[in-house]
Order: C-alpha cells, then structure tokens, then sequence
C-alpha cells in the first residue's frame, strides 16, 4: 500500500500553539491558506474580535491573549 501523501494532514489532540502569528498557527505556515483563514474568519463572525488584536491575524501568539487561544482550536478547513 502506498499513501497519497498530499493527503494526510496532521490534527493535534490537544490545543498546540507555536511561537509565531495567530496566521501561522491556523495555517500551519502554508501562505495558500491565508485566504481560507481570512474567508473563514468572516464566516464565522470572529472579524470584529481579530479587528480588535493589536496586529490582526499577525498578531503574535503570546501578544494575543485568551481569544486568540480560543480562536486557534476552532476549525476552518
């Protein structure tokens, strides 16, 4: 057997934030995910509360806050 590599996706079982912008971290660091990620925000009414954060979706992790923490476990793809 051999896996469709571009398939397989990763899904921790626990919240995990990495040290860098609230983007990255729901991203993964793929730059073809930022329009999801921006699209998705809208869909889900949470553009008011990113207007709020001092950088937007850029805002780093540890400058973010609780929200942030919150937002970051929500799933947008």
């Amino acid at each position: 057997m051999k896996p469709d590599r571009t398939k397989i996706g990763y899904l921790p079982q626990q919240a995990v934030l990495l040290p860098s912008s609230v983007m990255n971290n729901i991203t993964m660091f793929d730059p073809d995910l930022e329009s999801k990620a921006k699209a998705s925000v809208a869909d889900a009414q949470l553009a008011e509360a990113v207007d709020s954060w001092p950088q937007g979706l850029e805002t780093p992790v540890d400058l973010a806050g609780e929200p942030a923490r919150k937002f970051m476990t929500a799933s947008f793809f």
